[in-house]
């Protein structure tokens, strides 16, 4: 109980972080080395590795969209005890975002997030509309990378 209480306060912090477009507040719970993750059939599928990109990423999506509201309903822990801040946490949440243009996309997710030493190290988000999200996004522009995304190979 008292770890999932943690958990969900860290969310919290980290999704209102988002909602800030804060990307050094929201930054502090990565590692430098931190995998983000997006599904296929998204603009920005596949691979985005390290701070640095991922920073770039956040970014462009934070000058896409006007506003941010997330609503958690569900977090499940593994590993919240691990002397070496080794975690797994499941999150559902629903995510509101409105585009610049006024654009409204409602969808949820379910994010896995894998800890070391007390730091997200990879992040993966599914999501139940890809095609929703995927439309919302899809003029977005986005930063370059060094890894590979989906489209050209690389694997989740």
């Amino acid at each position: 109980m008292f770890a999932e209480y943690v958990v969900r306060r860290r969310m919290r912090r980290f999704l209102d972080s988002f909602e800030h477009k804060d990307f050094d507040q929201l930054s502090q719970a990565w590692a430098q080395d931190v995998i983000v993750e997006f599904p296929e059939g998204l603009p920005m599928a596949g691979a985005w590795h390290g701070k640095e990109e991922v920073r770039r990423l956040f970014e462009s999506v934070f000058a896409y969209n006007r506003r941010f509201a997330f609503t958690v309903h569900h977090i499940a822990v593994s590993g919240a005890w691990s002397p070496m801040g080794r975690s797994t946490v499941l999150t559902e949440w629903q995510a509101e975002e409105e585009r610049m243009d006024g654009h409204m996309l409602k969808v949820r997710v379910v994010s896995v997030a894998e800890s070391r030493r007390w730091r997200v190290v990879r992040t993966r988000d599914y999501f139940s509309d890809v095609p929703a999200m995927a439309a919302h996004y899809e003029h977005i522009e986005l930063p370059s990378r060094t890894s590979r995304s989906l489209r050209d190979g690389g694997s989740l």
